[in-house]
């Protein structure tokens, strides 16, 4: 699954890349606003925006808190990038109600958000240019096809009946 989080933060930064007037020249900055570093899954968003930057000539700043519970840091985190005037931010919320006065202040200063992982919802109306996420659903059903595809010969030749377990987090 890891490669899937690499292509949401891929996603994100392509997002951002559509939507910033000067992207084309290669020449822009994004800043990312995670929702931390202590779980694999935002290691591999920072690793997939590392790549992103690269394959769109942006330079990337990956921030996020110490830990999901702090939503104070990450706002910092966020308010810091707005003032940085970024070619674009990139942002997973913690607290969308925490977020929603600096992300309309992002949109008045010109720079383009792009939420991902967590959507802050309508009440952000235009503020927001994108939104970037796993369709669980289809991923699920991509999992299962591939799971399948690895063990119908197994399945096959089973004479017993044949118990499959997914673990979910």
């Amino acid at each position: 699954m890891s490669r899937l989080k690499q292509l949401l933060a891929i996603g994100a930064l392509a997002a951002a890349a559509f939507v910033v007037p000067d992207a084309s020249a290669g020449q822009f900055h994004i800043e990312v606003v995670s929702k931390g570093f202590q779980h694999d899954f935002w290691k591999q968003v920072n690793r997939g925006c590392t790549e992103a930057g690269k394959e769109f000539g942006a330079t990337v700043n990956f921030v996020g808190p110490a830990s999901e519970s702090n939503i104070a840091e990450q706002i910092d985190q966020l308010s810091n990038a707005v003032n940085k005037r970024p070619s674009a931010i990139c942002f997973a919320a913690l607290s969308p109600e925490s977020s929603i006065d600096l992300v309309f202040q992002a949109a008045d200063g010109k720079i383009p958000v792009i939420t991902f992982d967590s959507d802050i919802g309508p009440a952000a109306g235009d503020a927001v240019k994108a939104f970037v996420a796993t369709d669980n659903k289809d991923a699920g059903a991509a999992a299962a096809q591939q799971m399948y595809d690895a063990l119908k010969a197994k399945i096959a030749a089973s004479s017993q009946p044949v118990h499959i377990g997914v673990l979910s987090q």
